[in-house]
């Protein structure tokens, strides 16, 4: 069970890469830091051989896999509008929020 679900993820994601190039990884690595189940364990090794066969480059990989976690990483750490980051964390970790 577990296998086929690895498999159709992992089919997906060369699909989408291969179709869409750097804007499927960009795409695939920004669903990825939405906490939407889709390991960048699999999406950035695929990407790494297709560095390795040529059709990427090294450079282009690293930006589009920064490009796309960077946004939603920036937008977890903020928190909503009008809440301080510590809040923000609080509300994360299921604490009281601090008085300070």
């Amino acid at each position: 069970m577990v296998a086929r679900i690895i498999e159709i993820l992992s089919a997906l994601i060369v699909g989408t890469i291969s179709a869409l190039g750097y804007p499927g990884l960009v795409l695939l690595m920004g669903i990825e830091s939405a906490c939407i189940p889709l390991p960048s364990e699999i999406i950035m090794p695929f990407s790494g051989y297709l560095v390795y066969t040529g059709r990427f480059s090294l450079w282009a990989v690293s930006t589009a896999g920064a490009l796309g976690s960077s946004p939603q990483a920036r937008v977890k750490s903020l928190g909503p509008p009008g809440i301080s980051s510590q809040e923000s964390r609080d509300v994360e970790s299921n604490k009281a929020p601090s008085t300070a």
